[in-house]
């Protein structure tokens, strides 16, 4: 996943740093950090319209069991039926929806992670090696 004004095709990069420059390698660890900051962005819009479709799904088991008040002769049943009910039905299978796709984002978000930290041991490496920091 990518920023819309950036070329996804772009993202074939060799993974093992150390046959790579530094140049390279802040490259890619440039591009890597874009798509990170995008990708947390992205990420942030679906917990906020998860917490969004939380509250709605809230007030619509509040709407039932107002309008079907004295129906019920236990909770278990009312709650049974409030699962049947087609709006509260619908508003749980798009957060059902919204997870899956939260924890699909995490993953890609905790590999971009791993890429990033791998590029800093590699620059920093590259760095000390070539004597422009020192090793203290």
């Amino acid at each position: 996943m990518v920023p819309d004004d950036l070329d996804p095709s772009d993202e074939s990069f060799r993974i093992d740093f150390t046959r790579l420059g530094s140049r390279a390698v802040g490259g890619i660890h440039s591009r890597v950090c874009n798509r990170l900051a995008h990708l947390l962005y992205v990420r942030g819009g679906i917990e906020a319209e998860k917490l969004n479709l939380s509250r709605r799904i809230h007030l619509a088991h509040a709407r039932y069991r107002l309008r079907h008040e004295g129906e019920y002769k236990t909770v278990k049943m009312l709650e049974s039926a409030m699962i049947l009910d087609p709006e509260i039905k619908k508003l749980e299978k798009r957060a059902n929806k919204l997870d899956v796709k939260a924890v699909a984002l995490d993953a890609v978000i905790k590999g971009y992670e791993s890429i990033i930290r791998a590029a800093s041991r590699e620059m920093s490496r590259l760095g000390v090696e070539a004597g422009n920091v020192s090793r203290d």
